[in-house]
């Protein structure tokens, strides 16, 4: 149960949420924390959190990346450094598995079997469906954002896990903006030719792994059983096991 993130001190409120979720419901971890600036390393470092590991930005920061981080706006920077920051741990670290999760995401169960299931089917990718819902709007949705999600994404430290990693690093180097363009959105559209590209890469099959804003009103009847947050899909009951805040801002007046 590897993970790594990144976030900077603008987002350290959400970065240590998704933490405290983390030490609440899942028993052993590792989480690799890619601090973005020096604020955000200097808290990490003085509070000295159980099971993470503070890694400073300039510790990816090669040429290219120091060209992109004064090219790109702060978030395009973010995406085309997901890809980086995950082979980072598995070069560096020599971790046999890593999990990429979003800093504004949140766990209600422990998301262990998400991950096993990409080991029972042999493969060496795994990938979260946006789940946007089957209406008129779909086909649009699709296209310009993907079907997959970047929120949660497991990438195996062997041959194959490291080819797909290697082409998503490289396309987001090259192109990686927030605007729709050619077919192309942000580190978002890439994962789309994956399961046609590569034999490695599995699609989760839970259902609770990955309710957020753009689907959440297709789900119906939450409810807490044993103090578990359960929905359901189409009258299918499933256990919530992540909830991603995007979008979450804070209300001067209430």
């Amino acid at each position: 149960m590897v993970f790594c993130t990144l976030f900077d001190s603008n987002y350290l409120d959400k970065g240590l949420s998704l933490y405290r979720s983390m030490k609440k419901h899942i028993p052993t971890f590792r989480l690799y924390i890619f601090a973005f600036d020096d604020k955000c390393l200097d808290v990490l470092s003085d509070m000295r959190l159980k099971n993470v590991i503070a890694v400073p930005l300039k510790d990816i920061m090669n040429e290219t990346m120091q060209r992109i981080h004064k090219e790109r706006t702060r978030a395009e920077f973010c995406w085309t450094s997901t890809a980086v920051i995950i082979e980072h741990v598995l070069q560096n670290y020599h971790e046999k598995i890593c999990t990429y999760i979003d800093a504004d995401i949140y766990f209600f169960a422990d998301p262990e079997p998400v991950i096993q299931e990409i080991l029972d089917a042999k493969c060496s990718v795994g990938l979260v469906e946006h789940r946007f819902e089957r209406n008129a709007e779909y086909g649009e949705k699709i296209f310009n954002f993907g079907r997959y999600c970047i929120q949660f994404n497991t990438f195996l430290n062997d041959k194959e896990g490291r080819s797909v990693l290697k082409d998503w690093k490289e396309n987001c180097i090259k192109w990686c903006y927030d605007t729709v363009e050619d077919g192309r959105y942000g580190d978002q559209k890439y994962p789309d030719r994956w399961c046609q590209q590569y034999s490695c890469v599995h699609v989760s099959t839970y259902l609770g792994a990955g309710a957020a804003p753009w689907n959440l009103y297709m789900y119906t009847d939450i409810c807490r059983k044993n103090g578990d947050i359960w929905m359901k899909y189409r009258n299918k009951p499933f256990q919530l096991i992540f909830y991603h805040y995007e979008g979450i801002k804070y209300l001067d007046e209430y």
